[in-house]
């Protein structure tokens, strides 16, 4: 997120990692939560300019392809992740293309 000496990062909880939990543990912005609603055709994730950019390192690790396949990330409001009333979120991908 910012690697600046000169600016605090803010206090993380951990991101259940599962599979062969590549390098984890994952950790997550606290007070940076995504909203997640889902409709009957559509889902809405809302969340501001950390909890994006959280979300988006979590995507880009599952599209290098030395991720391994079993590895996927739960994202939960219990876990402090998400709002409450979201719906929980797993990100997961699938073979690579060769």
């Amino acid at each position: 997120m910012n690697d600046r000496p000169d600016v605090a990062k803010p206090p993380t909880t951990h991101i259940l990692a599962s599979g062969h939990d590549y390098r984890a543990p994952r950790s997550w912005p606290m007070d940076h939560q995504l909203t997640v609603r889902a409709y009957d055709n559509e889902v809405v994730i809302q969340g501001d300019k950390i909890a994006l950019r959280s979300l988006a390192e979590l995507l880009l690790t599952l599209s290098e392809s030395d991720t391994p396949l079993t590895t996927h990330f739960h994202l939960e409001a219990s876990a402090g992740q998400l709002t409450p009333g979201s719906v929980n979120l797993v990100l997961d991908h699938d073979e690579w293309d060769e």
